[in-house]
């Protein structure tokens, strides 16, 4: 009799541990879990924080395009492109005719024929002096 009581103790005691290691067991990857989530909700923090910082930096530079193309488009805009270009371009309904200046005839040079030519060939009504070529008179 006694001896069965003590199996009946073992038995009890062994269920008993047996039940505390499976708890330890389960408490243990739990919290693995928790661990391995923290550091994946870590990571996903730092990632939608740098997308922040990004979408931030788009937008103000969609802001500054947006407003450069606003002004290039503007009459104002294109006018000083223009200007840059050194472009003169004329608006519908206004004079597009430019008058020039007529040159003046007393201004321009005249060659003065020199007495020594030279014969460039037989026959030929070129000659070529030192400083000109010119047409020979026949």
């Amino acid at each position: 009799m006694a001896r069965n009581r003590r199996l009946t103790n073992l038995t009890g005691i062994t269920s008993v541990m047996t039940s505390g290691v499976i708890v330890c067991l389960a408490v243990a990857v739990s919290l693995l879990g928790y661990i391995r989530l923290k550091g994946e909700l870590n990571r996903l923090d730092t990632d939608i924080n740098r997308l922040d910082r990004q979408l931030s930096e788009l937008r103000r530079a969609n802001h500054k395009l947006e407003m450069d193309y606003a002004t290039i488009v503007s009459p104002s805009g294109l006018n000083n492109r223009l200007r840059e270009m050194r472009l003169i371009l004329v608006m519908p309904g206004e004079n597009a005719r430019v008058v020039l200046p007529e040159p003046q005839v007393e201004s321009l040079p005249i060659p003065a024929a020199s007495p020594r030519t030279l014969h460039v060939g037989p026959g030929s009504s070129y000659s070529r002096t030192a400083s000109h070529l010119a047409v020979r008179q026949p």
